[in-house]
Order: structure tokens, then sequence, then C-alpha cells
């Protein structure tokens, strides 16, 4: 008994402790003590925040990249031999980027050696952007049917990513294809006949094929779904908008992706197709972000391609 005795009061007297410290940190508080020295500490925040090396170079990760693909894109559009050089010159400048982002991680502080390793990461992503346009200009997709043309660029885009998905140590789970709820996922694939027919009153193209039979539509059709909208997806939103967001923020990194697509439909010389992609892209983006599922995205953009170029030719 007298042991437990002493056991509780000094439990009481540590709780009497406490509760000191409460009151003086309330105190403090109310005469400004407490905040002088919060202050202090955010101003020192502030200091390092200034000597982060990633201040500026964030800044040119953002605008640089879509600027140059943009000079690239607006060039494949009077001369493809020049706008191929430009996109291989961009590749170049985003490995030169990557050693510069790699010398900067010895240096850096720990805790800016995650976001050092994000920016390398997207770095690396990016360079599949320009590989989309070597691939289908420099592949001989004249020996086969248009219809074919997205399956055999597809094939090496595919391969490159695979190759970079395993020296970044990316999963599956890592870009969002895994099980989950199938209900969203399916509302969002459905999405993409209304996306399809909306596009195809903006942009309308020629058809890939000559008649709208189950015969003529079923092999483009699945082509449109497992090679277009996975492939493009799978960089765009898996990859590129995956690291923009963990360095930039949700809504930059969304938005970053979102412009880059766009920019890749340059080609199409139309700004209301270029306005309608970028909210396609937005509300992709969106819905990836919030479910971190990529199969609804997928499945949406290939089947409003299939709408687009397959049946709304036909229909509308």
């Amino acid at each position: 008994m007298p042991m437990e005795k002493d056991s509780i009061q000094k439990d009481l007297a540590e709780i009497d402790e406490s509760l000191a410290r409460i009151g003086a940190y309330r105190d403090g508080l109310g005469d400004g003590r407490v905040l002088v020295r919060a202050e202090g500490w955010m101003e020192g925040e502030r200091k390092h925040f200034r000597r982060d090396p990633l201040i500026g170079m964030e800044a040119a990760l953002f605008y640089l990249p879509c600027a140059l693909i943009i000079c690239a894109e607006i060039a494949m559009l009077y001369d493809v031999m020049l706008g191929i050089g430009l996109h291989a010159l961009v590749i170049a400048a985003l490995i030169y980027g990557v050693s510069a982002v790699h010398s900067r991680e010895d240096s850096a502080p720990n805790v800016l050696r995650h976001r050092l390793h994000d920016a390398s990461n997207l770095l690396k992503a990016l360079m599949l952007l320009p590989l989309i346009r070597i691939f289908g200009f420099t592949l001989p997709l004249v020996l086969f049917r248009q219809v074919y043309w997205p399956m055999i660029v597809s094939v090496p885009l595919l391969v490159s990513v695979w190759m970079l998905a395993r020296s970044l140590k990316i999963t599956l789970k890592d870009v969002g294809l895994t099980g989950g709820s199938w209900g969203p996922q399916m509302a969002i694939a459905l999405s993409g006949i209304v996306i399809g027919f909306a596009e195809y009153l903006v942009l309308k193209p020629a058809p890939l094929i000559n008649y709208l039979t189950p015969e003529t539509v079923i092999v483009p059709a699945l082509i449109q779904l497992a090679f277009t909208g996975f492939s493009e997806e799978l960089i765009f939103r898996g990859l590129v908008q995956n690291f923009a967001t963990r360095l930039f923020g949700a809504f930059d990194g969304i938005a970053y992706a979102a412009v880059l697509f766009t920019v890749m439909h340059v080609g199409f010389n139309s700004m209301p197709e270029l306005s309608f992609v970028l909210a396609a892209a937005l509300f992709y983006g969106i819905m990836y972000y919030k479910t971190g599922k990529l199969s609804g995205v997928i499945f949406s953009h290939g089947i409003a391609n299939v709408v687009l170029f397959l049946v709304a030719p036909f229909v509308l």
C-alpha cells in the first residue's frame, strides 16, 4: 500500500508539472513571448527557403519544357525534319537537366534531396514526349494502313516506358494500374462517349474506316483502346502528372501535365481543338488525382478516340 501511495503521488506531481508547463505556454502566448519565438523560427525558415537550390530550377522545369516542345511542334507544321531535329535537341536538353539536378543532390541538405530526386524523375519522364513524335515520323508507317499506325508507334514507346519504369523502380501500383472500386472508374470510362462526340463537333476529322460495320470497326477500336488511350494516359497522367504533383503540388502538377498534353496536339493547327484538348486533359488529370486509378481515364481516352475517328463521322 505505501508503494502504491508513493506511485500515485509521483503521478500527481508529474500531472501538476505538465499543467504548469501548459499554463506557462498560455501565458507566453498571451504576452507575445511564444509568438516572438515562432516568428524567429519562421524567419529562419524563410532564410533557408531563399537558399533553396530548387527555387530557380522549379521555374525552369515548369516553363522551359513547354516552350521547347511548342517550338518543336510548331516547326513540324512547316518542316518535319526540322521539327524532329528540335525534338532530338529537347531530349538532349533534358539529359543535361538530369545531370545538373544530380550534381546538386550531393551538396543539398537532406530535406531537399527528395525534391531533387522528384525533379530528376520528372525530367526523365519528359523525355518520352519527344519520342512520341520521333517514332511517329521516323517509323515506316506508310507501309501499313492508317488504322494500324497507333499500334506501330506505341510498341517502341511502351518499351521506352517500361525501361524508364524499371530504372526508376516504378511499380504498377505507383501509377494507379491496380484494382479497386470499378463503379467510379466505369463512370469515368463512359465519359469518353460524350468527349468523343463533342470533339468531333469541334475537329470533324476524316474517318479511319470506309464503312461503319462490326467487321470494319472492331480491330481499329481495339487498337485505339489498347494502344492510344493506354500509352498516352500512362505517360501524361501516370508518369508526368505523378512526378509534377510531387514537385509542384496538386493544382500546378495537374495543369502542367494538361498543358504538355495540349502542346502535343499543336499539329491540329486549330485553337478550338487545342482548347477542347486542354479541357479534356484537365478532366482526366483531376479524375486520376482524385481516384488514384488510371483505368478509368485510359478507357475514356480510348473510347473518345473510337467515337471521334470511327463512329461519329458516320453518325453525325
